[in-house]
């Protein structure tokens, strides 16, 4: 990656806590004018669009989002249909088009992109982040999506997970088609036993995995957030099993299934969250982790 991107990224990630709103502007601005720097290559000039897309959501600017969405689609149908996967894997951006009303525009790019077959790692992985983006919004009461759409979304990552049983990331990918699910159920009012069945048959596997040695996944010059690559990359046995545990236990702590919890932890070693708003929760249901 070029020093141009690589100055303005140390920009993005000054501002990641923070989250100032002049500085998102400022780091638009400078990133739009990268854009027309005439030999950037594709995955270069991906990363920019990507970067400028989720400014603008953060921002919550639908119009302008839509704007830059539009051009991002354009320029990867001019190299490669496969990649539009890029343009719509992220659920913060997803969550803002369609709080601006603009659910068709991304809503048409989504189903194309159901429509491309996925068989190496990379695309299967970045084709899983679309469908979890898209479940993960469902619940909002600012744009609840119809049921069905949902019901898709969650059966075709159960879909990725038959077809792709070997991939580096299948335990991830399981643990959040069960948190996907839970969370779908308890909107609609359905139980989860049979869910929990099925995650009580993974603790042998969780619990390996924490073994694994913890790998930096997002280091900061080799995996820019929000390139191709970052996304696309496998993240490896001990981010699958406690990222995806994680989630697990949120979406266990808004079904209020206390005592599977409780179970969880006392059979899964090795975990201890550093999420405090998870910390709190199962603090304020009196347990301790």
């Amino acid at each position: 990656m070029r020093k141009e991107i690589m100055d303005i990224y140390d920009e993005i990630i000054k501002n990641v806590n923070v989250r100032n709103h002049d500085r998102y502007r400022s780091n638009i601005n400078k990133m739009r004018s990268l854009l027309d720097i005439s030999d950037l290559d594709f995955f270069e000039k991906g990363f920019l669009f990507w970067q400028i897309q989720d400014h603008y959501a953060l921002l919550r600017d639908f119009d302008k989002e839509l704007e830059i969405f539009k051009r991002f689609v354009v320029f990867v149908r001019e190299t490669d249909n496969r990649y539009l996967f890029w343009t719509v894997c992220d659920m913060t951006q997803v969550l803002t088009m369609r709080l601006g009303g603009y659910n068709k525009e991304w809503d048409a790019v989504y189903r194309e992109c159901k429509s491309i077959e996925a068989t190496s790692n990379e695309f299967v992985r970045v084709k899983f982040e679309m469908f979890r983006a898209y479940v993960g919004i469902f619940n909002d009461t600012r744009v609840l999506i119809d049921s069905k759409l949902i019901e898709d979304a969650i059966k075709e990552i159960g879909s990725i997970i038959a077809k792709y049983p070997k991939h580096p990331d299948s335990l991830f990918f399981r643990l959040i088609f069960y948190v996907s699910t839970i969370k779908y159920r308890n909107h609609i009012k359905e139980p989860i036993s049979d869910v929990k069945e099925r995650i009580t048959l993974e603790i042998q596997n969780i619990n390996e995995a924490l073994l694994d040695t913890q790998e930096n996944v997002f280091d900061h010059d080799k995996l820019l957030f929000g390139t191709w690559h970052q996304i696309s990359a496998p993240k490896g046995s001990y981010y699958s099993a406690y990222t995806g545990l994680t989630n697990l236990l949120f979406a266990l702590v808004e079904s209020d299934e206390i005592d599977f919890i409780e179970y969880l932890l006392k059979n899964i070693k090795n975990y201890k969250t550093s999420n405090q708003r998870l910390f709190r929760l199962l603090e304020m249901k009196g347990m301790n982790i």
